[in-house]
């Protein structure tokens, strides 16, 4: 078991800020706390997503393994997003096995007590959790990391002020959305194997183009399922957020169900999309409110997947539908 330096690390620390690539501008804000807040040269603190901090030719893996062995502390933003992203558990174990200490913030709706984190390095070392909800917790937060550099007996000149301007800036502009993973899915097909009634054409992070095929048979369903991290969704709810979706649709789609589901398979709801001939190629925007699908928040907190269901009604076949920007979103009318 590892033991960390609890004396204060000093305004020359080596910094590592471990984000999504999604939560940029959450790292940025945390970056500008540590360099206008707690005084830390831009140069002794490492985040991925600001321009130029890896130099052009250098290699992303090594180059970010380099960044973390120089650390004196690596931060780890643990948001809705990061949970799912490979790379910061990567990030992190790399922390953990080169004796790094580590600091954990946990954002709203993650929660240190999620399933997920049970079995991870680093879940009983010091962290904070943030509610958006709760101002007092954003506060202690950055008195944290300010006692990690200083100690309890020193306040930076005007650190109220920046304390201040952090707060505003990630209530203003961040953490208002979360963007589906639509490579992290499976493709299933009901009492059939054949691969061809449902394949996938092209696929990336943001979008997915599907080809349905029931020439040959005709099964009762087929879908796509994209899976959720373990956490709690009820704020997602309780916010009003909404689901957003923009696909386009090829001729021969007549329409298909996007359901929300539980951990256990259970449906929490589904709504149906419904495809005319004036939507065949062109790219059509919908936004679901989440209170719409299913008005009792207890069935949206252990929400597992997203699934795209076809259920046969074709006018012809094949047929082609891209999805594309999925994501939950803050409500427009809040």
């Amino acid at each position: 078991m590892f033991t960390y330096n609890l004396n204060p690390l000093g305004k020359n620390a080596n910094i590592f800020i471990s984000h999504s690539g999604l939560d940029k501008e959450l790292a940025a804000a945390i970056e500008s706390y540590l360099f206008e807040g707690l005084k830390i040269a831009l140069e002794n603190i490492f985040r991925f997503s600001r321009a130029n901090n890896i130099p052009t030719g250098e290699k992303f893996h090594d180059f970010i393994l380099g960044a973390i062995r120089e650390a004196d502390i690596a931060i780890f933003l643990i948001t809705i997003n990061s949970v799912s992203s490979r790379y910061c558990y990567y990030e992190m174990g790399a922390c953990w096995a080169l004796g790094i200490k580590p600091f954990i913030i946990y954002f709203d709706p993650v929660s240190v007590s999620d399933d997920i984190f049970k079995n991870l390095p680093f879940t009983q070392v010091q962290s904070s959790n943030i509610n958006f909800d709760n101002k007092n917790s954003i506060y202690n937060m950055l008195e944290s990391l300010k006692s990690i550099i200083y100690g309890d007996t020193f306040d930076p000149t005007e650190i109220y002020l920046h304390k201040e301007k952090f707060i505003k800036r990630i209530h203003n502009n961040m953490l208002d959305s979360f963007k589906l993973n639509l490579q992290d899915g499976i493709v299933f097909v009901h009492d059939s194997y054949n691969e061809n009634v449902l394949k996938i054409k092209e696929v990336s992070k943001d979008s997915i183009k599907l080809c349905i095929d029931y020439t040959e048979l005709r099964p009762k369903y087929a879908g796509y399922a994209v899976r959720l991290h373990d956490t709690s969704w009820s704020s997602y709810f309780k916010d009003n957020y909404v689901f957003s979706i923009s696909y386009i649709p090829q001729k021969g789609l007549k329409s298909f169900y996007i359901e929300f589901k539980g951990k256990d398979k259970k449906m929490i709801g589904r709504k149906l999309i419904n495809i005319s001939e004036s939507d065949y190629g062109n790219n059509i925007n919908v936004q679901i409110i989440l209170k719409d699908i299913n008005i009792n928040s207890i069935y949206w907190k252990n929400m597992s997947e997203i699934v795209f269901l076809f259920l046969g009604e074709f006018e012809e076949s094949p047929s082609v539908l891209c999805i594309n920007n999925v994501y939950f979103k803050k409500s427009e009318e809040m």
